[in-house]
């Protein structure tokens, strides 16, 4: 009876620790991040580059939006989990925050028209000109 006893115990203890791993195994793999792809490119006001500010990639579906400095000759590269591990893929609003040209104090910020959707595909660089003159881009500050 006794080694009965001792018999289920060890069963319970082997089904539990297997029990706790599957749950472990399970959580480990749903905390995988969404695909994302690289995402570069070049923003220019009145055809001059921008010398600075932020970019910001807001996916349609939800989840982590990508950001992105401009550096002072125009061009971005966008992190969403890392540093510049890019957006994530799928449809995006985007903004333009804080922009300066040239030496100037004077900070814009940008939006696009609802209607423009910037659309990052998997397993490919997206580059993107971005030219803030168009009829495709509302200010929304300065």
């Amino acid at each position: 009876m006794a080694q009965s006893m001792m018999f289920r115990r060890s069963i319970c203890r082997w089904v539990a620790g297997c029990l706790v791993s599957l749950c472990l195994l399970t959580l480990v793999g749903c905390s995988r991040n969404p695909p994302v792809a690289e995402v570069k490119g070049t923003i220019k006001l009145r055809g001059v580059p921008v010398t600075g500010g932020r970019v910001m990639f807001l996916p349609i579906a939800g989840g982590m939006q990508g950001l992105g400095s401009i550096e002072p000759n125009g061009e971005f590269t966008v992190g969403t989990f890392g540093q510049q591990d890019g957006a994530l893929v799928g449809a995006h609003h985007v903004m333009i925050l804080n922009v300066t040209v040239g030496t100037s104090d004077d900070e814009a910020t940008f939006r696009a028209a609802d209607d423009r959707l910037f659309d990052v595909k998997p397993d490919t660089v997206n580059q993107f000109e971005i030219e803030l003159k168009s009829n495709e881009w509302e200010k929304l500050s300065q």
